[in-house]
Parts: structure tokens; C-alpha cells; sequence
């Protein structure tokens, strides 16, 4: 069960690129009447998106397990310190990894955007 809550980031990350990127994730969408102009992924900025996305799911995933070792390791210490500080660090370590991969899905989203309104207005600034 563990297991599966660190590795839900991974496959709603890999729903939402795929939702966010405009491919259609049904097939024969495109005849209803949407716009599928990037039907495939031919666009670059889709791809680095894709990118992007999976590798942070993939860090946020293992930054879950390393959240969930250190509370495990506090936990378990039964009074021997140096477990219990190897497993306090460990939870600290998680939790501001945490917020850098927080903050640069947030960054990465913000230049995705950016680039992406750029290429779609001709490049004005």
C-alpha cells in the first residue's frame, strides 16, 4: 500500500502531461471537434513538457519513500538516539526536497507557459 500512494504522483503526472499537452487521450476525439493540431506531440515545448513532468513525478515518488523511511526509522528507534536522529534528519531532508521539487514544477510550469504563449504569438514581447 506503501508503495502505491509513493508511486500515485507518477501516473497522475503521466495522465496530466498527457491531458495538458493536447493529445487526446481517447481515441477518435479529434473528430468531435477539438482543437488537435498537436495530435502526436510534434511540438518540441510538448515533449520538453513531457519530460519535465516525469522526471519531477519520479523525484516527488522517491522523495515520498525517503519521507516515509525516516519516519519509519524514528518510529522504530525505541529510545536509541542515533536512530532517532538518523530518522528526524531524514524526514527534514524529505520534506525540503519536497519543496524544491514543489518549486520547480512551479518554475518549470511558468517557463513552459511563457515560451509556449511566445511561440503562439508570433514571439512579441
Amino acid at each position: 500500500m506503501v508503495f502505491a500512494f509513493a508511486l500515485a504522483p507518477v501516473f497522475f503526472s503521466l495522465h496530466t502531461a498527457q491531458a495538458v499537452s493536447g493529445i487526446p487521450t481517447t481515441p477518435g476525439l479529434c473528430n468531435t471537434g477539438l482543437n488537435c493540431a498537436n495530435e502526436g506531440g510534434s511540438k518540441v515545448t510538448d515533449w520538453i513538457n513531457r519530460i519535465i513532468t516525469i522526471i519531477l513525478a519520479i523525484t516527488l515518488a522517491v522523495d515520498v519513500l525517503f519521507l516515509i523511511i525516516g519516519g519509519f526509522l524514528y518510529i522504530t528507534s525505541a529510545g536509541n538516539e542515533e536512530r532517532a536522529k538518523k530518522g528526524r534528519t531524514t524526514v527534514i531532508n524529505a520534506i525540503i526536497g519536497l519543496i524544491i521539487i514543489v518549486l520547480a514544477y512551479v518554475i518549470a510550469t511558468f517557463v513552459a507557459n511563457f515560451f509556449s504563449n511566445q511561440t503562439s504569438t508570433g514571439g512579441n514581447i
